[in-house]
């Protein structure tokens, strides 16, 4: 063996190479021997076990076989239903591609679900037109992950829908309604099958409970809309009302509404504030009011508003009539709209009170001006209060008459003279506060006793009509004179007369009209001379 320490020149390192120690010397080592010839094993003969080993194989490939046909065999299941997903019985007849009927999935009895185990792969199922429905066919792919299958029988109808709504646009919480027209030219159905198609924010119903059958020809029904109570609106949307048959196509039109939001009453505000009052009315007078409606919003419009004075007491009911609004709701005074308050606008209404000539002191009217519409959340009120503070009154007097008038005669000539009262002397004076028309008056006996021709006594009234024994008006504190000739007859032997002066009217405080009557007596004294 090569011993590098024995060779001088041996320094793989480069460097210098150790010195062996004096003395040093390898060791050395006797390595033992061993026998072998024992550790040789049988030999085995490999041919015999070919046939078990192809058996094993054969078993294999058959159980992996069955294994993979097992796993691609389903339980399937097929549904029956209406276009709108309504359990429907029905025969079901289920092929393969090449046309072979599939016998575990085809009862003879008619049902509205189906199944059995059937292989992935295609399929052809057809349900044979049936009472009511149409004939229906629809391809099915079985896979592990697709083993369920609903197919959709459509109904044999054969109508139309049309539907008749005014509006364009919905308010939260309104309440719309419509009519639809059905034309039915086909089999009968029931007015149930008659369901909404509308959009899923319109709850839209039909209202009619009769007929319960709709039969052929033309049948009209009302429905009611509303959107659906789910959170506030906070923008205008769409909202679409639209009405089928159930299990068919036969739809109505789709009518498309703004769904609009509301404005909350507490953005509505009513000037004057607080109650709205009027203490000091005048009978028969007129007193006006201004009431503003600011819409404090600032998105949206309030449209269609009624403003109506109204009362909650039966007691003040009478004098509804007392309020009028300017420009007011055809056939009630009492009701005003206002078409449009923008946002962050104002819009002022004028209400006329006007209490009977005939109201008396502390007579009055308690309600509420009520704010409605579908633009609002909801109704808005302030209370109301008028009372009447000055009275109307007719009164009439006749002054002029308090003398004793004296009228001569005279022998020589056989005639009395005819006298006649100084101007203004007898005269009407109203003393009310109101107007009086059409006074009449006339000359008659004081004592229907006597002989006395009192309208021969008094000759002549005038007047400042033409009807000397008529006034047409008479104005509340105002004055209207009549003249006056007295006379008397020779032939008449009597030598005093006691005559009166009545007059009439038609009150104007009274309702229906009372006529009032007043009288005054006039004594006239007949002295003969020669």
């Amino acid at each position: 063996m090569y011993d590098p320490y024995s060779e001088p020149n041996y320094n793989p390192g480069g460097g210098a190479m150790p010195q062996q120690p004096q003395g040093f010397q390898m060791p050395k080592f006797d390595m033992p021997s061993f026998d072998t010839s024992g550790l040789q094993g049988p030999s085995i003969d490999f041919k015999k076990f070919i046939p078990i080993i192809v058996v094993l194989v054969i078993i294999a490939i058959i159980g992996i076989a069955v294994l993979t046909w097992l796993g691609m065999q389903h339980t399937v299941t097929i549904n029956l239903t209406d276009t709108d997903g309504n359990p429907v019985e029905g025969r079901l007849i289920l092929k393969d591609t090449q046309g072979n009927t599939i016998k575990s999935m085809n009862p003879k009895v008619s049902s509205d679900t189906f199944s059995g185990t059937l292989m992935e792969g295609d399929y052809i199922a057809t349900i044979p037109e049936t009472t009511g429905y149409n004939k229906a066919t629809s391809s099915i792919k079985v896979t592990s992950d697709k083993t369920s299958f609903t197919i959709k029988i459509a109904r044999n109808l054969n109508a139309t829908l049309s539907l008749a709504l005014d509006y364009t646009k919905i308010y939260d919480g309104q309440i719309i309604s419509g009519k639809l027209s059905i034309q039915n030219n086909g089999e009968p159905f029931n007015l149930s099958d008659v369901i909404s198609a509308s959009s899923e924010n319109i709850d839209a119903k039909i209202i009619n409970t009769s007929p319960e059958t709709i039969n052929q020809g033309p049948t009209i029904l009302d429905f009611n809309a509303k959107l659906k109570n789910t959170a506030p609106l906070t923008k205008i949307t769409t909202a679409s009302v639209q009405f089928k048959v159930s299990g068919t196509s036969v739809l109505s039109e789709k009518t498309d509404l703004q769904a609009i939001p509301v404005v909350s009453d507490t953005e509505i505000e009513i000037s004057p504030s607080g109650k709205i009052s009027s203490l000091g009315l005048t009978a028969g007078a007129r007193t006006t009011l201004t009431i503003t409606i600011t819409n404090k919003n600032r998105s949206f419009p309030i449209e269609n508003l009624l403003l109506t004075i109204n009362t909650d007491n039966s007691d003040y009911t009478q004098n509804l009539d007392w309020a009028e609004f300017t420009q007011s709701v055809p056939n009630q005074p009492n009701s005003i709209l206002i078409e449009n308050i923008d946002p962050n606008d104002k819009e002022p209404v004028t209400l006329n009170i006007t209490p009977p000539i005939t109201a008396d002191v502390a007579d009055a009217f308690l309600g509420y001006l009520s704010l409605t519409s579908y633009s609002i959340k909801r109704e808005k009120r302030s209370d109301v209060e008028f009372k009447v503070s000055t009275a109307k009154k007719a009164a009439l007097q006749l002054s002029g008459l308090d003398t004793t008038y004296t009228v001569r005669c005279y022998k020589s000539t056989s005639n009395c003279e005819t006298k006649p009262l100084p101007p203004n002397t007898i005269k009407f004076k109203n003393s009310g506060t109101v107007d009086i028309a059409n006074v009449e008056f006339k000359v008659d006996l004081l004592n229907p006793a006597s002989t006395t021709n009192c309208q021969q006594y008094l000759t002549r009234f005038v007047t400042t009509n033409t009807d000397p024994l008529k006034i047409p008006l008479i104005k509340a504190g105002a004055e209207e004179s009549i003249s006056v000739d007295i006379t008397a007859f020779y032939e008449d032997t009597s030598t005093f007369a006691d005559c009166v002066i009545s007059w009439k009217y038609l009150d104007p405080l009274s309702s229906p009209p009372v006529t009032v009557t007043d009288s005054k007596p006039l004594h006239i004294i007949k002295t003969t001379t020669t």
